[in-house]
């Protein structure tokens, strides 16, 4: 099956790797709602929208007469909760959305590339327990070999469509977009909870920031693949907090404030890694007035094929109170 596409995106992209049984001690990850203005209450009626500049740090120079630029890149994220059944569900939302300009001799073309996902899941006290999850991506990849524009790159158009069950397990709906003729491709999973806290891949950036540092500074979560087929072991490190100047819109008036935060890792733990996403988090300023809300700050994701990175920076934030 292909499913191949350029983008780490915000959200780390699982790669392909080996994946080692694990002994039941457990190693659970707790949560705290660091979202939240006061993470100590149950808040039913919580919103938030972030959005990220989005800039392309090219590392490889261009070769023979075929270049790739990113240009005029956007994030957004959004959260609300519903109350269902008794129970809080968090709604989450992302959309990427950059150009991308091949060139190839004296010829360019500008294409637009777009990742979008939505994924809900239980609040902190159960884990942040994902539900389902929607992945959607549209991206020109680059091609080897190519001898002409058009033949720079290919198109992949796709989405992945998971739900989950109480015990682990799954199924997962693998759609070639691209192709209306194409079937449908449907594959089952199981996901042990006995070791490691279960997420899904799609809340990683968000789950993050519910983390307190200053209890374990390195997390680990048990996080299916649909590329696999399986579960991989995800690897959260945080290191010593530090602080810079930050200029952003919060809920509607410009601020530029010194915020303390946290780099943070995030890598597979497996043989072959991979990749390493860094995000820089907020630190909490209070349990019961926490200003910036424990947001990721910036992002920096590596792309395939040895490319460069995306530098995701914050731009604006509205919280609800």
């Amino acid at each position: 099956m292909k499913r191949k596409n350029i983008f780490s995106c915000a959200a780390l992209l699982l790669a392909t790797s080996c994946f080692a049984a694990c002994a039941n001690t457990s190693q659970k990850t707790s949560f705290n709602s660091n979202w939240q203005t006061d993470s100590t209450v149950i808040q039913n009626d919580l919103t938030e929208t972030l959005e990220y500049n989005v800039r392309f740090e090219k590392s490889t120079p261009t070769q023979n007469d075929f270049s790739l630029d990113y240009t005029n890149g956007t994030y957004t994220t959004s959260l609300k909760t519903e109350y269902s059944e008794g129970r809080i569900i968090y709604i989450y939302e992302s959309t990427l959305q950059i150009d991308v300009i091949y060139q190839f001799g004296q010829e360019s073309k500008q294409l637009t590339d777009r990742v979008y996902s939505h994924v809900e899941f239980e609040d902190a006290d159960s884990f942040l327990r994902p539900l389902s999850s929607y992945k959607e991506t549209l991206s020109h990849s680059p091609a080897n070999g190519a001898t002409s524009l058009d033949k720079c790159y290919e198109t992949y158009h796709h989405s992945i469509d998971i739900k989950y069950t109480e015990n682990g397990a799954g199924e997962m709906v693998y759609k070639n977009l691209a192709d209306e003729n194409s079937k449908d491709q449907k594959e089952s999973f199981k996901v042990s909870t006995k070791k490691y806290t279960h997420l899904d891949n799609e809340q990683l950036l968000f789950a993050i920031r519910g983390i307190n540092p200053s209890q374990s500074t390195t997390a680990k979560f048990n996080v299916y693949s649909p590329f696999i087929n399986r579960a991989q072991k995800v690897k959260v490190s945080f290191d010593s907090a530090t602080s810079r100047d930050f200029t952003f819109t919060k809920n509607g008036t410009s601020i530029k404030e010194t915020i303390q935060y946290y780099p943070v890792k995030i890598a597979l733990d497996e043989t072959n890694p991979g990749a390493t996403q860094t995000a820089w988090v907020a630190k909490s300023t209070s349990t019961t007035s926490n200003v910036y809300r424990n947001v990721v700050l910036r992002l920096e994701t590596p792309l395939s094929y040895n490319l460069g990175s995306l530098v995701y920076e914050l731009k604006s934030a509205t919280f609800s109170n």
